[in-house]
């Protein structure tokens, strides 16, 4: 019996202990692109002689998954209510932050909102269990944790993609379970207000980040299956821009980056409460300008690192 490759349901959920599986249920679903994972290991061979010239079986062990996984950028639809993408934010280095939206006689006195900043700390990561339904088959993954990237084009949906690794925990057949959505719809790029610094009168095309995470996963003999959780041991964030060119005299693109002065940047990405997505970095340099031409207009390909002001905030992202 064939395989449909569109009816596939796809689970996140945080670990409560590293590298032990969360049991993720319909409830923990993720709206995404079609997953297709690739499973890998090491190849153990046991060459002996065996008054034969055949080889003999290879072994596949310290057996990983690999996964990337595309969502739209959109809240939960409520202020204050984490996205259903949380866990794969969470497995991606960053701290969640719930501030639960207040109300009183109908006037909401603390705004709610969920924000996300990086962790410096291997206390404070989290590892995530990812189950990957693909028309009643499920491929399992247990201990693992990405690297996330933004990425917005005018006239298109901005969208988040994770690069997904963890430790394979199993394929069997299994009926694929009724997946819960929130029913929030994502918005194109349009009035995001991006900036750099006070300056705000870019004519942008797109905008990316990526949060540069450095994954490694660590072997050990007393694991049952010969690895330990993935961690993440450094990060280098990384923006990026494409704008039309200015005059320096309106923006000062190529003395900030001769004088590695940095800038603030800012988006915000929709308008209605419960399906606004904020992005914010307070020190962001620049790599040298690069020139290129779209219709006859002069354009900059920026891009550079997001640094940390005061730890921990190379970046923030926060649903509101």
């Amino acid at each position: 019996m064939p395989l449909f490759e569109r009816n596939q349901v796809v689970l996140a959920k945080i670990e409560t202990t590293k590298g032990t599986d969360a049991t993720p249920t319909g409830t923990n679903a993720i709206l995404c692109d079609v997953v297709n994972p690739t499973v890998d290991g090491q190849q153990l061979e046991n060459n002996v002689v065996r008054n034969s010239i055949s080889a003999t079986p290879n072994k596949f062990v310290n057996k990983t998954v690999k996964a990337t996984i595309i969502v739209r950028v959109k809240g939960s639809g409520s202020a204050g209510v984490a996205p259903e993408f949380s866990p794969l934010l969470q497995c991606s280095g960053l701290k969640e932050t719930v501030t639960a939206q207040v109300e009183s006689d109908n006037t909401i006195t603390t705004p709610g909102k969920v924000e996300y900043t990086p962790v410096n700390t291997a206390s404070d990561q989290k590892t995530a269990t990812l189950y990957i339904y693909k028309d009643g088959l499920l491929i399992k993954a247990v201990g693992g944790m990405a690297n996330m990237s933004f990425s917005g084009r005018y006239g298109e949906y901005g969208s988040f993609t994770f690069e997904y690794e963890g430790i394979f925990a199993g394929a069997l057949d299994a009926s694929n379970p009724t997946p819960t959505y929130d029913s929030t719809e994502p918005i194109e790029m349009k009035s995001e207000g991006f900036a750099f610094g006070e300056w705000d009168d870019a004519v942008a095309r797109e905008f990316g980040f990526e949060t540069g995470n450095t994954i490694i996963s660590r072997g050990n003999i007393n694991s049952d299956t010969g690895l330990m959780p993935y961690l993440i041991t450094a990060r280098d964030p990384r923006w990026s821009a494409n704008i039309e060119s200015v005059l320096e005299s309106e923006n000062t693109f190529w003395g900030d980056y001769q004088d590695r002065d940095t800038v603030a940047l800012s988006l915000t990405h929709g308008a209605t409460a419960g399906n606004i997505v904020e992005f914010s970095a307070p020190k962001a340099n620049f790599d040298a300008p690069t020139f290129n031409s779209e219709n006859s207009l002069n354009m900059y390909d920026l891009g550079g690192q997001l640094l940390e002001d005061s730890g921990e905030d190379n970046f923030k992202i926060t649903f509101k």
